[in-house]
């Protein structure tokens, strides 16, 4: 193999991995771009649980109430009838 051919190889060999290179550059921003979109659909998922764990949590502590409530009438009732 001459020097012509060594030169003409590898400057083919440079060509390819700079294609590859830049295909896997746009791969790569391609993958940070759905990332960010995905982080921000998960990131609303997140809220969206938060809102309504938050809107359980009241309601609970209202049937909470509602049955202390019921409990002390029921109590009354009971003691009126003794």
């Amino acid at each position: 193999m001459t020097i012509d051919e060594r030169l003409e190889a590898l400057t083919q060999t440079v060509e390819l991995l700079a294609v590859m290179h830049k295909d896997s550059e746009a791969r790569f921003e391609t993958f940070v771009a759905e990332m960010r979109e995905n982080s921000a659909d998960i990131r609303r998922a997140i809220d969206r649980l938060e809102n309504t764990v938050n809107r359980l949590e009241q309601v609970s502590r209202a049937i909470g109430r509602v049955v202390l409530e019921h409990e002390d009438r029921i109590r009354d009732i009971e003691q009126r009838n003794q």
